[in-house]
C-alpha cells in the first residue's frame, strides 16, 4: 500500500494544475477552434486532435 500512495504522490507532483493549464491556453473555445483550424489546414492530426480536444475539454469541465 505505501507503494501506491507514492505512486499517488508523484503524479500529483508531476500533473499539471487545472489552473495553469487555463491560464496558458486562454479561452477553451479559442483554443478549441485554433485546434480546428489546425486541422484542416493539416499541422494537426484528424484523427488524433479531436480525442486530445475531447479529454482537455472534459478535464475542464470536471475536474479531472
Amino acid at each position: 500500500m505505501a507503494g501506491l500512495k507514492g505512486l499517488a504522490a508523484r503524479v500529483r507532483r508531476l500533473e499539471p494544475r487545472l489552473g495553469k493549464v487555463l491560464r496558458g491556453i486562454g479561452s477553451l473555445e479559442r483554443w478549441e477552434a485554433g485546434c480546428k483550424a489546425g486541422i484542416e489546414a493539416g499541422r494537426l492530426c484528424p484523427e488524433d486532435m479531436p480525442q486530445v480536444m475531447y479529454c482537455i475539454r472534459r478535464w475542464v469541465e470536471t475536474g479531472y
